[in-house]
Protein backbone atom coordinates (compact mmCIF):
# COMPACT_ATOMS: atom_id res chain seq x y z
CA UNK A 1 0.00 0.00 0.00
CA UNK A 2 1.60 2.97 -1.28
CA UNK A 3 1.80 6.18 0.51
CA UNK A 4 -1.06 7.84 -1.75
CA UNK A 5 -3.16 5.22 -0.88
CA UNK A 6 -2.62 5.94 2.64
CA UNK A 7 -3.48 9.52 1.85
CA UNK A 8 -7.33 8.73 0.26
CA UNK A 9 -7.86 6.35 3.53
CA UNK A 10 -7.23 9.01 5.76
CA UNK A 11 -9.47 11.39 3.37
CA UNK A 12 -12.05 8.96 3.44
CA UNK A 13 -12.15 8.42 6.59
CA UNK A 14 -12.21 12.51 7.46
CA UNK A 15 -15.26 12.68 5.08
CA UNK A 16 -17.00 9.42 6.83
CA UNK A 17 -16.61 10.71 10.07
CA UNK A 18 -17.77 14.17 9.66
CA UNK A 19 -20.53 12.78 7.92
CA UNK A 20 -21.85 11.37 10.44
CA UNK A 21 -21.16 14.48 12.93
CA UNK A 22 -23.11 16.02 10.15
CA UNK A 23 -25.76 13.36 10.10
CA UNK A 24 -26.47 13.59 13.54
CA UNK A 25 -28.05 17.47 13.07
CA UNK A 26 -29.46 16.37 9.54
CA UNK A 27 -31.17 13.42 9.43
CA UNK A 28 -31.59 13.71 5.60
CA UNK A 29 -28.17 13.69 5.33
CA UNK A 30 -28.23 9.66 6.93
CA UNK A 31 -27.80 8.14 3.05
CA UNK A 32 -24.61 9.95 1.99
CA UNK A 33 -23.04 8.96 5.90
CA UNK A 34 -24.01 5.46 5.37
CA UNK A 35 -22.47 5.58 1.93
CA UNK A 36 -19.63 6.73 2.48
CA UNK A 37 -18.56 4.15 5.50
CA UNK A 38 -20.09 1.50 2.97
CA UNK A 39 -17.23 2.73 0.35
CA UNK A 40 -14.67 3.14 3.38
CA UNK A 41 -15.50 -1.03 4.63
CA UNK A 42 -15.46 -1.51 0.91
CA UNK A 43 -12.23 -0.04 -0.07
CA UNK A 44 -10.59 -1.53 2.95
CA UNK A 45 -11.75 -4.78 2.32
CA UNK A 46 -10.71 -4.82 -1.56
CA UNK A 47 -6.99 -3.36 -1.04
CA UNK A 48 -6.47 -6.45 1.57
CA UNK A 49 -7.42 -8.70 -0.74
CA UNK A 50 -5.35 -7.30 -3.94
CA UNK A 51 -2.22 -7.24 -1.12
CA UNK A 52 -2.67 -10.35 0.61
CA UNK A 53 -4.52 -12.63 -1.91
CA UNK A 54 -3.85 -10.90 -5.04
CA UNK A 55 -0.40 -9.85 -5.58
CA UNK A 56 0.89 -13.20 -3.83
CA UNK A 57 -1.07 -15.57 -5.58
CA UNK A 58 -2.50 -14.53 -8.89
CA UNK A 59 1.18 -14.45 -10.92
CA UNK A 60 1.14 -18.85 -9.49
CA UNK A 61 -1.91 -19.08 -12.02
CA UNK A 62 0.24 -18.02 -15.07
CA UNK A 63 -2.67 -16.49 -16.60
CA UNK A 64 -5.40 -19.56 -15.88
CA UNK A 65 -8.63 -19.24 -14.37
CA UNK A 66 -8.92 -19.28 -10.39
CA UNK A 67 -10.15 -22.13 -8.62
CA UNK A 68 -11.13 -23.14 -5.46
CA UNK A 69 -10.55 -20.26 -2.37
CA UNK A 70 -8.63 -18.06 -4.97
CA UNK A 71 -11.96 -17.99 -6.93
CA UNK A 72 -13.97 -17.37 -4.20
CA UNK A 73 -12.18 -13.94 -3.40
CA UNK A 74 -11.94 -13.11 -6.87
CA UNK A 75 -15.98 -13.12 -6.84
CA UNK A 76 -16.06 -11.18 -3.44
CA UNK A 77 -13.38 -8.86 -4.72
CA UNK A 78 -16.54 -8.30 -8.17
CA UNK A 79 -19.30 -7.83 -6.00
CA UNK A 80 -17.21 -5.43 -3.60
CA UNK A 81 -16.42 -3.72 -6.79
CA UNK A 82 -19.56 -3.89 -8.27
CA UNK A 83 -21.77 -2.79 -4.94
CA UNK A 84 -20.32 0.56 -4.41
CA UNK A 85 -21.09 1.83 -8.29
CA UNK A 86 -24.82 0.34 -7.45
CA UNK A 87 -24.80 1.91 -4.23
CA UNK A 88 -24.08 5.04 -5.89
CA UNK A 89 -27.49 4.67 -7.78
CA UNK A 90 -29.36 3.90 -4.99
CA UNK A 91 -28.48 6.86 -3.28
CA UNK A 92 -28.90 9.23 -6.05
CA UNK A 93 -32.59 7.81 -6.16
CA UNK A 94 -33.37 8.31 -2.53
CA UNK A 95 -31.64 12.05 -2.76
CA UNK A 96 -32.43 13.12 -5.77
CA UNK A 97 -36.24 11.25 -6.55
CA UNK A 98 -36.85 10.75 -2.75
CA UNK A 99 -37.65 7.27 -3.25
CA UNK A 100 -36.51 3.85 -1.36
CA UNK A 101 -33.65 2.81 -3.95
CA UNK A 102 -34.81 -1.13 -3.50
CA UNK A 103 -35.50 -2.02 -6.76
CA UNK A 104 -31.61 -2.16 -7.43
CA UNK A 105 -30.88 -4.95 -5.49
CA UNK A 106 -32.45 -7.25 -7.50
CA UNK A 107 -30.64 -5.92 -10.60
CA UNK A 108 -27.15 -5.58 -8.52
CA UNK A 109 -27.76 -9.66 -7.57
CA UNK A 110 -28.95 -10.54 -11.28
CA UNK A 111 -25.49 -8.97 -12.95
CA UNK A 112 -23.40 -10.80 -9.66
CA UNK A 113 -24.85 -14.49 -10.36
CA UNK A 114 -23.99 -13.85 -13.87
CA UNK A 115 -20.35 -13.23 -13.32
CA UNK A 116 -20.49 -16.16 -11.27
CA UNK A 117 -21.94 -18.49 -13.61
CA UNK A 118 -20.25 -17.35 -16.68
CA UNK A 119 -16.93 -17.39 -15.05
CA UNK A 120 -14.12 -18.16 -16.82
CA UNK A 121 -15.37 -16.99 -19.69
CA UNK A 122 -16.20 -13.70 -18.28
CA UNK A 123 -12.73 -12.25 -16.97
CA UNK A 124 -9.83 -9.87 -18.61
CA UNK A 125 -11.05 -7.35 -20.82
CA UNK A 126 -14.65 -9.02 -21.06
CA UNK A 127 -14.86 -8.39 -17.56
CA UNK A 128 -13.78 -4.77 -17.79
CA UNK A 129 -16.62 -4.22 -20.54
CA UNK A 130 -18.74 -5.78 -17.56
CA UNK A 131 -17.90 -3.10 -15.55
CA UNK A 132 -17.53 -0.47 -17.52
CA UNK A 133 -21.49 -0.88 -18.45
CA UNK A 134 -22.32 -1.13 -14.94
CA UNK A 135 -20.92 2.49 -14.37
CA UNK A 136 -22.37 3.61 -17.70
CA UNK A 137 -25.97 2.79 -16.34
CA UNK A 138 -25.06 3.94 -12.81
CA UNK A 139 -23.78 6.95 -14.69
CA UNK A 140 -27.43 7.32 -16.85
CA UNK A 141 -29.66 6.35 -13.48
CA UNK A 142 -27.80 8.97 -11.62
CA UNK A 143 -27.85 11.45 -13.93
CA UNK A 144 -31.45 11.28 -14.51
CA UNK A 145 -32.67 11.67 -11.48
CA UNK A 146 -30.37 14.69 -10.89
CA UNK A 147 -31.64 16.28 -14.05
CA UNK A 148 -35.34 15.79 -12.63
CA UNK A 149 -34.43 17.06 -9.59
CA UNK A 150 -32.86 19.88 -11.00
CA UNK A 151 -35.25 20.92 -13.61
CA UNK A 152 -37.30 20.71 -10.36
CA UNK A 153 -36.20 24.00 -9.12
CA UNK A 154 -36.13 22.89 -5.51
CA UNK A 155 -32.76 24.18 -3.33
CA UNK A 156 -29.52 22.43 -2.48
CA UNK A 157 -28.93 20.73 0.72
CA UNK A 158 -25.38 19.24 1.68
CA UNK A 159 -26.92 15.88 0.89
CA UNK A 160 -27.58 17.19 -2.75
CA UNK A 161 -24.20 18.97 -3.16
CA UNK A 162 -22.48 15.49 -2.08
CA UNK A 163 -24.65 13.38 -4.00
CA UNK A 164 -23.70 15.61 -6.98
CA UNK A 165 -20.14 15.38 -6.12
CA UNK A 166 -20.41 12.03 -6.15
CA UNK A 167 -21.74 11.43 -9.60
CA UNK A 168 -19.01 13.91 -10.73
CA UNK A 169 -16.92 11.20 -9.55
CA UNK A 170 -18.62 7.97 -11.84
CA UNK A 171 -18.56 10.74 -14.41
CA UNK A 172 -14.95 11.70 -14.68
CA UNK A 173 -14.17 7.94 -14.03
CA UNK A 174 -15.23 7.41 -17.97
CA UNK A 175 -14.40 10.16 -19.36
CA UNK A 176 -10.75 10.60 -17.63
CA UNK A 177 -10.15 7.55 -15.31
CA UNK A 178 -9.11 3.82 -15.80
CA UNK A 179 -11.59 2.64 -18.03
CA UNK A 180 -9.38 4.32 -21.43
CA UNK A 181 -6.97 1.62 -20.90
CA UNK A 182 -6.83 -1.65 -18.65
CA UNK A 183 -8.73 -0.53 -15.44
CA UNK A 184 -6.31 -3.15 -13.28
CA UNK A 185 -3.19 -1.50 -14.01
CA UNK A 186 -4.10 2.22 -14.87
CA UNK A 187 -5.87 2.76 -11.89
CA UNK A 188 -3.33 5.60 -10.89
CA UNK A 189 -5.71 7.96 -12.65
CA UNK A 190 -8.86 7.40 -10.31
CA UNK A 191 -6.34 8.07 -7.26
CA UNK A 192 -6.43 11.77 -8.69
CA UNK A 193 -10.22 11.63 -8.99
CA UNK A 194 -10.50 10.20 -5.77
CA UNK A 195 -8.58 12.87 -3.82
CA UNK A 196 -10.86 15.85 -5.27
CA UNK A 197 -13.59 14.09 -4.60
CA UNK A 198 -12.98 13.62 -1.16
CA UNK A 199 -11.28 17.13 -0.51
CA UNK A 200 -14.37 18.61 -1.80
CA UNK A 201 -16.72 16.55 0.82
CA UNK A 202 -14.45 17.34 3.49
CA UNK A 203 -14.89 20.87 2.77
CA UNK A 204 -18.68 20.63 2.31
CA UNK A 205 -19.43 18.62 5.43
CA UNK A 206 -16.48 20.97 7.62
CA UNK A 207 -18.63 24.20 6.06
CA UNK A 208 -22.13 22.68 7.16
CA UNK A 209 -20.79 21.61 10.74
CA UNK A 210 -19.25 25.01 11.25
CA UNK A 211 -22.90 26.41 10.18
CA UNK A 212 -24.58 24.16 12.23
CA UNK A 213 -21.88 24.98 15.39
CA UNK A 214 -22.20 28.30 14.88
CA UNK A 215 -26.20 28.86 14.91
CA UNK A 216 -26.52 26.49 18.54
Amino acid sequence: MGPLVLVLFALSTAATLLAWMVARRRASYLPVAWLLTFQLCDDLIRQALRDFVFAPWYPKLGGAPAAGWLRLAAHLEQTLFLSWRVAIAALAIWIFGKRKPWLVAPVFAAVVIALIVSYPATRGPLLQKVYLGVELAVLCVSIGFFLRWYFGREPWTPEHIVTALIIALESAMITGGPYGAIIWVNWDKAWAILLVLYTAIIMTEGWVWFRSSGSR
